[in-house]
């Protein structure tokens, strides 16, 4: 949850994308999960309030730098076109990380 929070703060941080978290997170097409038709609502409590707080935590300034500067992850599942024209930064569990 962190790395990928970092990378939504990455993308706000930089030029090429929305300055607002919400509009990085709902831009186009940009994050699988805003447009999988898949419902959002978290069912579980210590989850949600464990997002909750980890969400905080970033919005306040918690950087753990976990990603290296990451702007992009996928699952390592798949491989997606756009990773040849990016660094690969990181490796978290089953998320690879570039920027």
């Amino acid at each position: 949850m962190l790395a990928v929070a970092e990378v939504t703060m990455n993308r706000v941080e930089s030029h090429q994308w929305p300055n607002q978290v919400c509009q990085v997170v709902y831009q186009r097409k940009q994050f699988s999960w805003t447009h999988d038709d898949i419902s959002d609502l978290m069912k579980d409590k210590e989850s949600a309030e464990l997002s909750a707080l980890l969400s905080q935590a970033v919005l306040n300034g918690l950087d753990l730098n976990l990603t290296k500067g990451a702007t992009h992850y996928h699952s390592h599942l798949i491989q997606p076109y756009w990773t040849h024209s990016l660094t690969r930064t990181a490796r978290i569990g089953n998320h690879i990380f570039y920027k």
